[in-house]
């Protein structure tokens, strides 16, 4: 299986919520589905937001109280909540995350405030678990997995066992049943659930921690519901006038209320990763971060399909895992909440990335939630936001001085009335860091051994990597690492059918020690040959992280740029931000191998523009589609206002190859040719003999030449706009260079190829 194909939204997510019963649909109709609820006007907005990072009987987590600040920004700022009310249950709070106060909390806020019509929110991230059930359900999801007997928990901070009796551990854990209970006794429909928390994996792996309470039980004893929780149950089945039959019978049917977003199936694993200088819950992080980007002009097919092509793409190829994982999301059975436009309403207020939050004298202080992780990093000085008023309007600009704690950043106004600086308005990147001189993050795993001092001089010696310490690689890294028998382990529970690299060989892991796939060698080999063998993937690595950059930037120009795909009958269409809208057919839309593709791009525009186009393989490996004349390269990437591009042209043709994976198409709009880059392709053409036609399987060398011509040109791009810039630097203090979106649009096109 390709790497790209296991590129999925929600890399390490779990969720309570399989345990509950609940069929697995494609999250990113519900994440659309809950933009859409909570952008609703209606006489109320309320939400629940549980954090708990500081536990008693479990490990520690690290990002749970970030989860809460990512969900209250979003929910205040982008769809219109008040802060009163809003009730936050965390570590920090006046109410600490209790059993008796996390239920209190759900009672006297949710269910005694809501009225029919209002919208509801339940956010909880913190441990996860699963016990006996006293009433086990009997469908087929817990029958396929054979733990019917088994029902998901989310871990109060006190974890400890209440009582320990020869097999059998006695808990404080709020199970789905009481959950299922609580939320039926809210008197609205338009109820969202939110889990970011999973019952499997329990404990640290490489610089991660997964949200699983940590069982310091032994291997026959049994996770048990305390006589509290029990006793419960039984007085809210009363409150409900139902009977023992008819709660189990409609726990068969679904959840109770509205829609339930949860972090991935009921074998995976939610993750609390370091990020760029903060942690923070993957699903939750990726999750909120798309809805502060989320457009009022696209219906929900298109977020649809969006959204799954984004998964695979390489905008967020380091904020997913190699693993498959895709989280759970239902709605209320019998319902039509997945319906347009019954209850799902378009948004009010324009797309962005950030919002002020403070403004003292000339300091403005905003918050960073909705920029991407890589962004963050090389955006510490000199990254511009455009001020956007109600109506989306660019009313100002300000320049980001620093990033402070995390998730917040500090500048001052640059331009635009001092009025139009008002906290709640929302924010745009206008220009963003790109690294000037980009390196691929490793560090080295203790599995090395005795071979660790040979394997830091040696990569030291190349200037395309830096080297971190463990403790200290983000997300966006990876180890360097033997393969070994705890690592085995630890993966065949993960996922028993994933092909695993041989015990001893040497090879790459993910942030989370997943192995990256094909990267391992054979047994016993010196650690200099696997470096050695390594190159090429060290120079793929980066250049799929350059680009991703590039594409995290670019998809938000307001130049007008949109491009189709099709072939076999399906029809895939992109487009930048300045495009009004676009409306997608076929859901999903898959491509059958040995489809003959037909790509039109249109240049919407009201100025002439240049235009590339990159085919990046299912394997990682860059092949150009446009332009194809090596004679005379810009002339032919000239892309005029108004103009339809049809490629190929008549007489050639593009055939998805492969049985499955996922390949990518990037298309680059420029206001200037990208001159640097044609010569570097010119060049490799010319080293091939070729004069017309398509470059295919550049990669290595001819790749990172590709790149750093790139880069090149975003610096002349830069200086063509406003004649000279300052570069900056980055959080590492390294070069930057400012890269502003309206200079050029990067469009992706992800298809998924079938056999």
């Amino acid at each position: 299986m390709s790497q790209l194909k296991r590129r999925h939204f929600l890399q390490f997510a779990g969720s309570t919520l399989a345990t509950l019963g609940l069929s697995q649909l494609d999250f990113f109709r519900g994440a659309e589905g809950y933009g859409r609820v909570l952008a609703q006007s209606t006489p109320r907005k309320l939400a629940l937001l549980v954090g708990i990072n500081e536990y008693q009987g479990a490990n520690q987590l690290n990002g749970c109280l970030t989860d809460v600040e990512l969900q209250k920004n979003l929910l205040i700022h982008r769809f219109g909540f008040k802060s009163d009310d809003i009730k936050i249950v965390s570590d920090n709070s006046d109410m600490k995350p209790t059993r008796e106060n996390i239920i209190k909390a759900f009672r006297e806020h949710l269910i005694k405030q809501a009225k029919p019509n209002d919208v509801v929110v339940f956010h909880y991230s913190g441990h996860g678990d699963r016990i006996q059930d006293p009433s086990p359900l009997n469908i087929e999801a817990c029958r396929l997995a054979g733990d019917c007997s088994f029902n998901g928990t989310i871990v109060p901070q006190n974890a400890a066992p209440v009582n320990i009796e020869a097999s059998e551990v006695e808990v404080s854990h709020i199970m789905g049943q009481t959950l299922f209970l609580l939320t039926s006794l809210l008197q609205t429909e338009k109820f969202t659930m939110i889990l970011d928390s999973c019952h499997s994996g329990a404990g640290t792996r490489g610089n991660v921690v997964v949200r699983a309470a940590r069982r310091q039980v032994g291997s026959e004893q049994i996770l048990v519901p305390s006589s509290s929780e029990l006793e419960l149950q039984k007085e809210l089945i009363a409150e409900l006038n139902w009977s023992d039959d008819e709660f189990l019978k409609r726990r068969q049917t679904g959840i109770a209320k509205g829609i339930a977003l949860g972090s991935a199936q009921r074998n995976q694993l939610a993750i609390d990763a370091l990020f760029e200088g903060f942690h923070a819950g993957v699903f939750t992080y990726l999750l909120t971060r798309y809805l502060w980007q989320l457009t009022s002009e696209q219906p929900v097919e298109a977020i649809y399909v969006n959204l799954k092509r984004s998964t695979n793409s390489l905008a967020t190829a380091k904020e997913s895992t190699i693993r498959q994982q895709l989280p759970t999301f239902e709605y209320q059975a019998g319902s039509d909440f997945k319906q347009e436009p019954l209850f799902f309403l378009d948004l009010k207020t324009p797309a962005s990335e950030a919002v002020i939050t403070t403004v003292k004298g000339e300091t403005i202080e905003f918050w960073l939630g909705g920029v991407a992780s890589q962004n963050l990093k090389t955006s510490g000085e000199g990254a511009v936001y455009s001020v956007l008023d109600e109506s989306g309007k660019v009313v100002a600009e300000i320049q980001q001085n620093s990033r402070v704690e995390g998730l917040f950043g500090r500048g001052k106004q640059t331009s635009g009335d001092s009025s139009a600086i008002k906290v709640g308005r929302l924010l745009r990147e206008k220009i963003v860091g790109i690294p000037a001189n980009p390196k691929l993050e490793l560090a080295l795993d203790e599995s090395l051994g005795a071979d660790l001092a040979t394997a830091q001089a040696e990569l030291e010696s190349n200037r395309r990597i830096e080297l971190f310490p463990q403790n200290q690689l983000s997300e966006s890294g990876y180890f360097l690492g033997r393969f070994t028998e705890e690592h085995q382990q630890q993966q065949s529970e993960i996922n028993p059918d994933l092909e695993l690299p041989a015990v001893s060989s040497v090879g790459l892991f993910q942030a989370d020690l997943t192995p990256e796939s094909q990267s391992f060698g054979r047994l016993d080999e010196p650690i200099v040959n696997a470096i050695n063998r390594l190159k090429p993937r060290f120079q793929r690595l980066l250049v799929n992280q350059i680009l991703g950059q590039l594409l995290n930037a670019g998809q938000g120009s307001t130049l007008k740029v949109k491009a189709e795909v099709s072939g076999g009958g399906q029809v895939l269409q992109v487009a930048s931000r300045g495009i009004d809208e676009v409306k997608t057919a076929n859901i999903p839309v898959q491509f059958r191998s040995e489809t003959q593709l037909k790509v039109q791009v249109n240049n919407e525009s009201n100025q002439d523009l240049y235009l590339a186009i990159l085919l990046i393989s299912a394997q990682g490996d860059m092949n150009t589609f446009h332009p194809t004349n090596w004679d005379a390269p810009e002339e032919e990437s000239l892309f005029s206002a108004g103009e339809v591009k049809e490629l190929p042209p008549p007489g050639e043709s593009l055939e998805l190859t492969g049985t499955s994976g996922f390949p990518e198409i990037l298309i680059l709009a420029s206001q200037e040719p990208l001159r640097n880059t044609l010569k570097a392709l010119q060049q490799i053409a010319a080293s091939r003999g070729q004069s017309r036609g398509r470059l295919e399987g550049i990669r290595g060398d001819e790749s990172l030449g590709v790149i750093d011509s790139l880069l090149g040109d975003l610096t002349e791009l830069k200086r063509s706009v406003d004649g000279g810039f300052r570069q900056g630097t980055d959080e590492s203090g390294q070069g930057t260079i400012p890269y502003q979106t309206s200079t050029m649009a990067v469009l992706s096109a992800v298809l998924e190829v079938v056999a």
